[in-house]
């Protein structure tokens, strides 16, 4: 089996023409071909016939030519029984003039054994005298098969190549014209069909384009041989007008080349059908490859038809296409990693679609890199009408002015914007009124910030992170309740340039993890170690929804699913006892409002835990106080935790029954806090609020004899003492009972 990262046999976005057997026909082209091969065996043993076949670049002509040959060639057809099929290189010289050798040569190796020698040596004896003399040739006033008029001097020079490579095989100096129809004649009397294929003749220059075609209707005009040119119609047009035949003149091109060719085929156009069996084919080789689940291929193969021009496409670029595609997941692969996979760090249908705008834009590939920060940040849909309409004229301005800055081709603006969209419908508004499918959000896109600079590096960025390799770690943290020794958590938690996007992978991967674990007994000591990773500073000031609280939220959860709340309970006592109750209630809190009832039994020790110490420090007369204080520290669970103020304000009320005392200034002055103002270190005394003294202490509870009757003048909120938290406390308990008198 083929690791990721290398290619594998016989991967299908290779650019070699099929030959119909190994790699058989997805164009549906082969009854074209046997169509086109019944008109040429017509031809037959008489005067040679010049066939051509016409077709963009890509379309898939040589394959077509292989399929011709076949069908030439196959031995089943009685109608097609006899014919020889060769192929001329013409690119394969670099003199234009050496063309007519290599020519000759090529319709004598289409002569059969024993019988064919006679006229091979003629032929072979013929091809070095064309290249000797073959400049006076293709300048003289051509007659019925070579030009007359040329000089003693070339003549002598033709006669003289010829006897050399004749060797034993003797040819009397006669004229050209003779020789040639003695070179016809031992064709004729073998009674054989040759076909011989010239393919791509439009990537010649004209010189040697001219020279191919006086070749093959002057030079190599036997009975029985005919040609089949290959060529795009415009190229080739555009090649002769440029040539001294046509001074430019276009029709005359276009003339010389019917006279050439007198039986053209073209080659039919590639369909829908067609492009959308062989896009399918290569996404799922590719996705196979790179370890993606496709499931049902049709939505990503729908969005890539939505969105590749799907009209302008050939089979050359749609291989192209999916070979680069191919070698930019192998780069993303981890070296020598067997667990590696592409499906790991990138997503495939944005592989496609950029590696698409790479080769078809690049000035506009380019430019990505730049607009990352737009790109990765919606800008939302504008409310106002005539700014998204000046939103969409600036993006359509932007790609016009890199792939049409003449703005020539509107058509290419909308195609290169169409992708663009596919790549970032958040940011990249539309500019016509056609819906097309857009990518469904997916993890890794290109679009998420983290993941962005992963398409452009055609490797791994160095300053990323694997999602494989976290991932491997959260499995075996998981599995075994400790990191590995080389840890790259451990690496990086304090690591100022990699700790968000590490925090970030944590997050997003734990799920992936969790789905690989049957057994998650050691759930309870991971969540423990995640946390001990947490810096210095993260433990100091705690934030809700921090990685390690949604981390060990998410273990605790699957360890209560898998071995019940016994285990979950057990799971949080160890962490609350190592981590104390604010981290682990800021852990518990992620998941409010959704925790299971299971989850929810585990974690009530936590909150009672906090109960006992709210209610213990507000009924507390030590006058020694640290901020911040217990009470001020758990006041937000107190006031957001479902039924902890009830139980608090009943557990006070019970306690006041029991001991038969209340300090309603005291349990007021442990609700002042101390307080800092932006940009001014100085500290100052402030009251929570009257109505949450109430909460815990309601208004018909209040000690008559403990109200106070007046305000305490001149309170310095400076004074962080225990005795200035009781005049504030006894001032605000003054100024709330004299707005509601009738409640007291």
């Amino acid at each position: 089996m083929n690791h990721p990262s290398e290619p594998a046999d016989g991967f299908t976005a290779s650019d070699a023409p099929i030959d119909g057997a190994t790699r058989p026909d997805r164009l549906d082209r082969e009854w074209f071909a046997e169509q086109v091969a019944r008109r040429i065996t017509q031809a037959g043993g008489g005067p040679s016939v010049v066939f051509g076949l016409s077709g963009p670049w890509g379309a898939g002509k040589t394959s077509t030519l292989n399929l011709i040959k076949n069908a030439l060639e196959d031995p089943d057809e009685d109608s097609t029984d006899g014919w020889t099929v060769v192929f001329f290189t013409p690119w394969a010289v670099n003199d234009p003039y050496a063309l007519a050798e290599e020519f000759y040569r090529t319709i004598a190796s289409a002569m059969p054994k024993n019988k064919g020698e006679g006229a091979k040596k003629l032929l072979n004896a013929a091809a070095p005298a064309l290249a000797a003399g073959a400049k006076a040739l293709f300048h003289g006033v051509v007659s019925r098969y070579v030009g007359e008029g040329t000089s003693q001097n070339v003549a002598n020079e033709v006669l003289d190549a010829a006897a050399e490579a004749a060797g034993e095989f003797r040819i009397e100096e006669d004229p050209f014209a003779e020789r040639f129809e003695k070179i016809e004649k031992a064709i004729e009397e073998l009674d054989i069909r040759v076909l011989v294929v010239v393919d791509d003749i439009d990537r010649l220059h004209h010189d040697e384009l001219l020279a191919v075609m006086k070749a093959v209707r002057l030079l190599g005009r036997f009975n029985g041989v005919h040609y089949l040119l290959s060529y795009d119609v415009q190229t080739i047009t555009d090649v002769l007008t440029r040539s001294d035949l046509a001074h430019g003149n276009r029709r005359r091109a276009e003339q010389y080349l019917e006279k050439i060719v007198q039986y053209p085929f073209e080659l039919p156009p590639i369909q829908l059908v067609h492009l959308r069996r062989v896009i399918d084919d290569h996404l799922r080789d590719v996705g196979e490859r790179g370890g993606y689940d496709l499931g049902n291929r049709s939505r990503p193969l729908d969005v890539l038809l939505s969105r590749l021009p799907m009209d302008d496409l050939t089979l050359r670029t749609v291989h192209r296409l999916f070979a680069q595609v191919d070698m930019m997941l192998s780069l993303v692969s981890k070296r020598g990693a067997q667990a590696s996979r592409p499906s790991d760090e990138i997503d495939l249908l944005d592989a496609i679609l950029l590696t698409y705008l790479r080769l078809e834009y690049p000035q506009l590939y380019r430019s990505l890199r730049s607009w990352k920060s737009e790109l990765t940040q919606p800008e939302g849909r504008a409310t106002d009408r005539d700014e998204e309409l000046e939103r969409m004229k600036r993006w359509r301005d932007r790609v016009s002015d890199l792939v049409d800055s003449e703005g020539t081709n509107e058509t290419t603006t909308v195609r290169a914007h169409t992708v663009l969209r596919a790549l970032f419908p958040q940011s990249v508004p539309r500019i016509d009124k056609s819906f097309r499918v857009v990518p469904e959000e997916a993890p890794r896109q290109v679009r998420q910030r983290e993941y962005f600079d992963r398409y452009f590096t055609f490797g791994f960025p160095a300053t990323d992170l694997r999602d494989a390799d976290i991932r491997a770690e959260l499995v075996q943290l998981i599995s075994t309740g400790d990191l590995p020794t080389d840890s790259l958590i451990r690496i990086h938690a304090d690591n100022p340039e990699m700790r968000s996007l590490l925090h970030m992978k944590l997050q997003a991967l734990a799920t992936s993890a969790l789905e690989q674990i049957t057994d998650m007994k050691h759930c309870g000591e991971a969540a423990i170690a995640l946390t001990r990773a947490v810096t210095d500073q993260e433990r100091r000031e705690p934030y809700h929804d921090a990685w390690w609280a949604t981390m060990s939220f998410q273990l605790w959860e699957a360890l209560e699913a898998c071995n019940g709340t016994e285990a979950a309970r057990a799971a949080i006592a160890a962490y609350l006892n190592e981590f104390g109750t604010d981290i682990t209630a800021i852990a518990l809190h992620v998941g409010r409002g959704q925790v299971t009832p299971g989850l929810q039994a585990a974690s009530q020790l936590v909150w009672d835990r906090i109960h006992d110490d709210f209610v213990t420090a507000l009924l507390s007369n030590d006058p020694h106080l640290s901020d911040p204080t217990a009470v001020t520290r758990n006041w937000f669970w107190i006031r957001n935790q479902p039924g902890l103020i009830e139980k608090v304000s009943y557990t006070i009320r019970q306690r006041t029954a029991t001991e038969g005392t209340l300090d309603l200034i005291g349990v007021a002055a442990r609700l002042v806090t101390v307080d800092t103002k932006p940009g001014d270190p100085t500290r100052y005394l402030s009251f929570l609020g009257i109505d949450h003294l109430m909460d815990l202490v309601p208004l018909t509870d209040w000690p008559d004899d403990q109200v106070p009757d007046e305000l305490i003048p001149d309170i310095d909120r400076t004074d962080l003492s225990y005795s200035n938290r009781r005049n504030l406390a006894s001032n605000c308990i003054f100024n709330a009972l004299r707005n509601q008198p009738q409640q007291h």
